[in-house]
């Protein structure tokens, strides 16, 4: 009899040891290691952001009808913590919990009963029927944790906001999709779908291409999928986040990435950090219209970049053919030319792997003028280029009479032409009878300048090129001061709702803009879209006009 029990004690004193491990991996939750997140900000934050926005849109009813309906069904909710959705595998299927900070469950569920009574499961289960769905839901001490299925409900995060980034709280709603937990099969199979699309394309745009044209199409396809296969084996998180900052008079949306640390990407993110700017003058002060991006192109994403340009080049060269207004012969010939000089250029700075220009638009009372720049691989090539192609058409008479090498400033050599402009709608209204223009060209850069006083303004770029020299700079960054877009509208033809907008936006000078810029965070980059209240303002009141007529 003690030989029998012997084995068993031994293997109940086994049972006791690993009982706690076993406990572990069967309470490990799904949800423990999501693959999406969503979260819906402080009750308290995001109540007062809606109806601030709802009114600077011109909007008040909606935002005091998001009030009502915000306070009733919000009794029992904590207003101090947010409220989100996880989402994670189950099998080969994703499911979905919701989960609510509760304060008060039983003020919580009398709120809901004008959608029914919900059935006690027992163990702090709910049952609900909500249309044709049954909606199941679990009670803890701080948080209501709600499913479409009861199973999803079991071994819950203890608190789900530990899955969720302090940076978040900023947003009024945000989402994280976790690449690195998304499975294999799933990433797979979105690729296949990507790459069915690709094909079917390509297949759709075959006819009247050649041989050659179709064959640069498939080698960028299939190096397009190979880029985004890696991106997603490197990729650790992308994230999206809305926010409505009633303090700063704005609202904004958040678009980031997270590489995997260690990872090519990761490596690549951090050599962005390090762009810097030999164009610093192309941010033109009191510029209607800013715009400045830059990139490191990394060696292992050249081809890629190359056989794009060459795809986009077959295109151009195929509507050249195509387009009826140019003429055949001589004139088809010359754009080819044209666009086979520019197109080798763009490859060649390309391959140098420096990504490197701006633009201004500058709007004053009536009169516009513009200026755009940057790096180029062989600036002196282009102009010889331009001189080629010229000597082929000048004696033709619409073509305009170029003066190049017409002087040079701060080494860069100005090439002039005045453009005769069109007398067809609103044309010469906006740019004048003639459109003056000035190319300047250099060893490595390029610039055009056209409009109202075309060469000072190129030259004022040159001088502020100079005196800040090279810059820290953020990869892109665009800023649009839509009061004076608005305004210059206005000089060119009025009506009654642009003269709303303008009187909506005119007291918000300063606060008008609106802006696309980025910003560096760790293995990664944000991208911001702005918009301020002066544009929200002059919004509101062209949808309440069109809403009259």
């Amino acid at each position: 009899m003690a030989r029998w029990c012997l084995p068993r004690v031994g293997v109940l004193s086994l049972l006791m040891l690993v009982s706690p491990a076993i406990s572990a991996v069967r309470a490990q939750s799904i949800f423990e290691k999501p693959m999406a997140v969503v979260t819906i900000g402080r009750l308290e934050n995001v109540q007062p952001d809606i109806i601030y926005l709802m009114r600077a849109v011109g909007s008040p009813q909606i935002g005091g009808f998001v009030n009502i309906m915000v306070d009733q069904y919000s009794q029992g909710l904590d207003r101090e913590r947010s409220a989100g959705v996880l989402v994670a595998m189950q099998g080969e299927t994703p499911a979905f919990v919701a989960y609510l900070p509760i304060k008060d469950f039983d003020q919580f569920m009398e709120a809901l009963q004008p959608f029914g009574e919900p059935d006690d499961l027992g163990e702090g289960k709910y049952a609900m029927e909500v249309g044709a769905n049954t909606v199941f839901a679990r009670k803890t001490e701080q948080w209501m944790y709600v499913g479409m299925e009861e199973g999803v409900l079991e071994d819950l995060p203890a608190d789900p906001t530990t899955l969720v980034p302090a940076m978040e709280e900023q947003y009024e709603i945000s989402a994280r999709l976790i690449v690195k937990n998304v499975p294999e099969e799933l990433k797979t199979m979105m690729i296949d779908q990507i790459s069915n699309s690709l094909e079917q394309a390509m297949e759709i745009q075959a006819d009247g291409q050649s041989e050659e044209q179709q064959k640069q199409a498939e080698e960028a396809a299939e190096q397009t999928i190979a880029q985004m296969e890696k991106s997603m084996d490197e990729m650790d998180e992308l994230h999206f986040g809305w926010n409505i900052d009633s303090s700063s008079k704005k609202t904004y949306m958040d678009f980031g990435l997270q590489a995997l640390e260690g990872s090519s990407m990761a490596a690549d993110m951090l050599k962005q950090q390090e762009m810097t700017t030999e164009f610093p003058g192309l941010s033109v002060e009191g510029a209607a219209l800013s715009m400045r991006i830059g990139s490191i192109i990394a060696e292992k994403d050249t081809a890629q970049a190359v056989a794009s340009l060459e795809s986009a080049k077959a295109q151009a060269l195929t509507q050249i053919d195509e387009n009826e207004e140019i003429p055949d012969g001589q004139g088809k010939d010359v754009a080819k030319e044209l666009t086979e000089a520019i197109f080798s250029l763009l490859t060649a700075t390309m391959k140098e792997g420096v990504f490197d220009g701006g633009a201004a638009v500058i709007l004053d009372g009536d009169k516009m003028s513009t200026v755009l720049g940057g790096r180029i691989a062989d600036g002196e090539k282009l102009a010889s280029d331009l001189k080629g192609i010229y000597e082929d058409v000048k004696d033709v008479p619409e073509v305009p009479k170029f003066n190049f090498d017409a002087s040079t400033y701060k080494g860069v050599v100005l090439h002039t032409v005045s453009i005769p402009v069109p007398d067809q709608g609103q044309s010469q209204k906006i740019l004048g009878t003639e459109l003056p223009v000035v190319i300047g060209t250099s060893k490595k850069s390029v610039f055009v300048a056209a409009g109202n006083g075309a060469e000072k303004l190129l030259k004022s770029v040159l001088d502020a090129n100079e005196s800040k020299g090279k810059t820290k700079v953020n990869a892109l960054e665009v800023v649009l001061e839509v009061g004076k877009v608005l305004r210059y509208a206005q000089t060119i033809e009025s009506n009654p709702i642009l003269d709303l907008a303008v009187e909506g936006i005119a007291d918000y000078a300063g606060k008008d803009h609106v802006m696309l810029q980025s910003r560096p965070i760790a293995r990664g980059m944000v991208y911001r879209f702005t918009v301020e209240e002066g544009v929200l303002r002059a919004a509101g009141s062209m949808s309440q006009s069109n809403g009259q007529q």
